[in-house]
């Protein structure tokens, strides 16, 4: 079982890491948030969605298996099967909290072998400084954290155009509630209202959004996507 705690230069001095190589933990995720830069790549793989407890407070989601079931999409020696990996799952075996500030704290998965006696990079220096190691870490994790935050800047802005609805229960690809980008609602949004998509390159990723939750998982062979016919009322 994963185990994560916040990154200390104290309690963590001594710690080593090898890059991860083993996606076996990724073998039951049925969702993983995306940064703003690879929704549009996920989006026509998986069905793309916002989730959240209210309109306001939501973040872009790739559906990448049913919740339950193995996702098909990590093989059985571990290896990702994909050409695509999402950005949350590529730092494994850290991962980045976001508290009410805003600010972003990295944990670490102590559980994770990236930890084990093999591994010979240190995080931090003997003077408890980070290490030229986590120096080049820390920079990949500032990239990853300003793309979620625009994904969620995204989500708020979808909402506040009103281009977000609720589907049906019987249309759910997971067990929380969600909300889905609505292809009529994008092609009458007015002039004005495009150029702000645009300028933000944003319009694309609507689109790709709008046209991922056409697709359906297959229980039988979830790597592979079928189109379907869209029946909400």
């Amino acid at each position: 079982m994963r185990r994560f705690v916040p990154l200390n230069h104290q309690i963590h001095r001594t710690l080593r890491y090898r890059p991860n190589e083993d996606f076996s933990f990724a073998r039951e995720v049925s969702q993983v948030e995306l940064i703003i830069t690879e929704i549009w790549q996920l989006a026509s793989r998986f069905p793309t969605v916002f989730l959240g407890a209210s309109p306001e407070s939501i973040t872009p989601i790739a559906i990448i298996g049913r919740p339950g079931q193995t996702n098909g999409l990590v093989t059985r020696d571990g290896a990702w099967n994909l050409s695509t990996l999402p950005s949350l799952l590529k730092i494994y075996p850290f991962a980045l909290e976001r508290p009410d500030d805003g600010q972003m704290r990295i944990l670490i998965d102590e559980s994770s072998a990236c930890f084990d006696g093999l591994a010979d990079t240190p995080l931090f220096n003997e003077d408890g400084t980070p290490s030229r190691a986590l120096e080049g870490l820390m920079a990949l994790f500032q990239s990853v954290h300003a793309g979620l935050l625009e994904a969620q800047t995204l989500g708020r802005v979808a909402s506040e155009l009103d281009l977000l609805s609720v589907p049906n229960q019987h249309d759910a690809f997971t067990d929380e509630p969600y909300y889905i980008v609505e292809m009529e609602r994008l092609n009458a949004l007015s002039d004005a209202q495009l150029i702000i998509l645009r300028n933000r390159n944003w319009l694309p990723v609507l689109y790709a959004m709008a046209l991922s939750v056409q697709f359906d998982l297959d229980s039988h062979h979830p790597v592979f996507w079928t189109r379907v016919r869209d029946e909400r009322p």
